[in-house]
């Protein structure tokens, strides 16, 4: 029997079309409390952690906010690396600490395309310590001569060559909140 290929539920990302990025706005949810934010592509909840209206259980710990986040158009194409850290980074700030969590199989709840960050402000001291601690190395879709001489201790895989590993291109505006605030605060 031959295969069929899967085509997106999405009509634009079918057609290889994505919306435009825009800016977050922010929406009342009179059902729980919570922070509504929605852009073009993605809404948004968020739960502050000393929130009285936000009763969800199992959201216990030193994190300041908790977001979920899903695609607006509810498909269940991936959301990207480079999407998820532009959300965290907009919305809570560049310099704030976040985490994904993978929890043991007996805790997990995965009832949707739905995705969690745990989030800890800018100088929170309860943030947790991981990651890289050499500065900012980012790679776009070309590696230039100047990005190898930054990046390339980073990079630098099997037999001393940089590794041939390609990024999507950052897209319009995505390097301009390094220094942001964040919205939600």
């Amino acid at each position: 029997m031959p295969k069929t290929r899967r085509r997106s539920g999405n009509p634009a990302k079918a057609a290889g079309h994505q919306e435009p990025w825009t800016p977050f706005a922010r929406h009342q949810n009179t059902t729980t409390g919570e922070q509504v934010w929605q852009n073009s592509r993605y809404t948004v909840l968020v739960a502050t952690r000393h929130d009285r209206s936000v009763r969800w259980a199992g959201l216990e710990g030193t994190h300041d906010v908790h977001l979920s986040f899903r695609r607006r158009d509810r498909q269940p194409e991936p959301i990207t690396w480079r999407d998820i850290q532009r959300i965290k980074s907009e919305l809570c700030g560049s310099e704030a600490e976040a985490m994904e969590c993978f929890p043991a199989e007996s805790r997990l709840i995965d009832g949707s395309n739905q995705r969690h960050l745990w989030v800890w402000r800018a100088g929170n001291p309860d943030a947790p310590q991981l990651g890289w601690y050499s500065g900012r190395a980012v790679l776009d879709e070309v590696l230039t001569d100047t990005d190898a001489t930054t990046v390339a201790p980073l990079v630098i895989v099997h037999g001393g060559k940089l590794s041939n590993a390609r990024q999507n291109p950052f897209e319009d505006g995505a390097d301009t909140n390094l220094s942001h605030k964040g919205v939600i605060w």
